[in-house]
């Protein structure tokens, strides 16, 4: 009886050791291809900027705002949130195949301009529709315009006919946008900007996520505090 006995044990052992190594082999196959996707995110994310020098760290901030909301609702898990991450970062993908002199105009814009901008949801959603790593990126890149009262673009939704991430990703990317400097105007402050997303709370957005925004909000002055102190010391440098 001992035999069979030591010979199960050493069994179990190899198996055990083999699946450990097995185990291993797969997370560094998954963490390259991790850090491949990432860089080719960020690389997208890098031609976006060259096109336009003020959206310059928009689509990380809009990123890390959004993934902090979500978080706070407790209704996705860690692969669920990382995808939406990456989607955060190209919810602006679309703007590449904007003309320059509508991306970079210092005036408001024309009707007709308008209305070329308002496709740019539409183009990134297409451009990114077969990644599978991005299961939601669809609906966080098509639908981020759209708006709770059902004003906003591509396709006009309202309510809870648009996706939640993207209701989510819609306050992010308009938080973002009053807090930093475009090519037609100055930023606002973070105090102004928390003002007018509660005043827009049951138009343009989400109230339910707006009574969220009010609790992470401090977490995302501290961002912008961040890339302040950054900025102030890249200029330092370059005296």
């Amino acid at each position: 009886m001992v035999i069979p006995i030591v010979l199960v044990v050493i069994l179990s052992l190899i198996s055990y050791l083999i699946l450990h190594r097995f185990q291993g082999y797969v997370k560094a196959i998954s963490d390259s291809y991790r850090s491949r996707f990432e860089g080719i995110v960020k690389g997208i994310i890098a031609a976006l900027e060259l096109k336009d020098p003020y959206t310059r760290g928009h689509s990380e901030r809009v990123a890390y705002y959004a993934l902090t909301l979500a978080q706070r609702l407790q209704k996705y898990n860690e692969d669920e949130l990382e995808a939406f991450y990456y989607s955060c970062l190209l919810h602006d993908v679309g703007k590449v195949s904007l003309p320059d002199s509508i991306l970079t105009k210092p005036g408001k814009l024309t009707p007709e301009e308008y209305e070329i901008v308002k496709q740019h949801p539409v183009v990134g959603s297409e451009a990114i529709k077969d990644i599978e790593k991005l299961p939601n990126s669809i609906d966080v890149i098509r639908y981020h315009h759209e708006r709770w009262d059902g004003q906003g673009y591509p396709d006009g939704l309202e309510g809870e006919e648009i996706p939640l991430l993207a209701r989510v990703v819609a306050i992010a990317d308009a938080f973002d946008a009053m807090t930093s400097d475009r090519s037609y105007r100055k930023a606002i402050s973070p105090e102004e900007a928390y003002n007018r997303i509660l005043e827009a709370e049951g138009t343009q957005f989400d109230p339910e996520l707006v009574q969220v925004f009010k609790e992470v909000y401090p977490i995302w002055v501290k961002l912008i505090d961040s890339y302040k102190q950054k900025k102030a010391m890249m200029e330092e440098k370059q005296l």
